[in-house]
């Protein structure tokens, strides 16, 4: 039955080496005695319709042997809940670094379609590679065996001595460090780009105003501090009253400062060439406005954790 060689055959090419023989002979059999239970039932020979929809039942030959064989998964359910939370977190700071590294756009005479239309792409892109490296980095743990369950370390203990409202996860903290860190780089110049951008026609270089050095080693220190707290909450897995009382003192000066960059008579100063092409207004009432709606959210945000905060320690 040739038919059913065509079948063995192109099932043999989805299987290793070692398994091939030992498989094809069991499912030959297997086959073969479907067959003669079929024509047994029927009183004739099987034409090849008949012996067709045996092998139908069977399915298809990749997906039988794909039951045959090891690691079929590129990350296996033991390895997936950490996979899933690494993707997670590095796609967000992946993201966060993609629109820093995008300011210069978003500040200049770009109009908003065209700026929507390249974050778009360089969030795919970069998303894109970073599920790719993820995704490889835990194919390879899993394909050479390396152990995570330092990653899945607990104590009932722990969990019955520990407030769900004062629990943390250490993944999210770390990712709060890192962006800290990030915004700290970008804060402080250490990127290729600096404050300034220059316009692609060439006829205006934009820069923060000089009234944005009034915050900036209180930013550094605040955002220090704020690396400090996340790093001792990370080792404790855990808020406790100090690192709560920290931070709410850390937001308030946060608010504080923010208070005072709303009080800048300029966001930013624009170096215009004589003749002018692009008026100063568009940039400066765009920057303007960008700025303010950033350090609303923000503000927002602070707000809201602060009151988080409150509520943990009275509980």
């Amino acid at each position: 039955m040739q038919i059913v060689n065509n079948y063995l055959n192109s099932l043999e090419s989805y299987l290793s080496e070692d398994i091939r023989k030992e498989v094809r002979d069991e499912l030959e059999a297997s086959i073969l005695e479907q067959v003669e239970d079929k024509q047994e039932s029927l009183g004739r020979e099987l034409n090849t319709e008949d012996i067709e929809a045996i092998l139908l039942g069977f399915g298809h030959p990749m997906k039988v042997a794909a039951a045959y064989s090891s690691n079929q998964e590129l990350v296996s359910s033991s390895y997936f809940p950490v996979f899933k939370k690494s993707l997670e977190l590095t796609l967000a700071i992946v993201m966060i670094a993609t629109l820093l590294l995008n300011i210069p756009l978003i500040f200049s005479d770009a109009n908003f379609i065209k700026i929507g239309i390249v974050l778009l792409a360089d969030f795919i892109e970069n998303g894109v590679w970073t599920f790719a490296w993820v995704t490889l980095l835990f194919w390879v743990l899993q394909t050479n065996n390396i152990s995570i369950e330092g990653l899945y370390k607990w104590s009932p203990k722990e969990l019955s001595a520990v407030n769900p409202k004062l629990k943390i996860s250490r993944l999210e903290t770390l990712f709060e460090i890192t962006v800290y860190l990030i915004f700290l780089g970008w804060w402080n110049g250490a990127f290729g780009w600096t404050m300034t951008h220059v316009f692609e026609n060439l006829d205006k270089v934009v820069n923060l105003s000089d009234e944005w050095q009034l915050v900036h080693w209180s930013v550094n220190i605040i955002v220090g501090l704020s690396i400090i707290v996340d790093s001792i909450k990370y080792i404790a897995a855990g808020w406790n009253k100090a690192t709560l009382s920290a931070n709410m003192a850390l937001n308030i000066a946060s608010l504080a400062v923010i208070a005072q960059i709303f009080g800048f008579e300029t966001y930013v100063t624009v170096i215009e060439n004589p003749d002018g092409t692009i008026p100063l207004e568009v940039t400066l009432e765009h920057a303007r406005t960008l700025i303010n709606g950033v350090l609303g959210v923000l503000a927002a945000i602070i707000a809201w954790d602060i009151f988080s905060n409150y509520q943990k320690i009275v509980s």
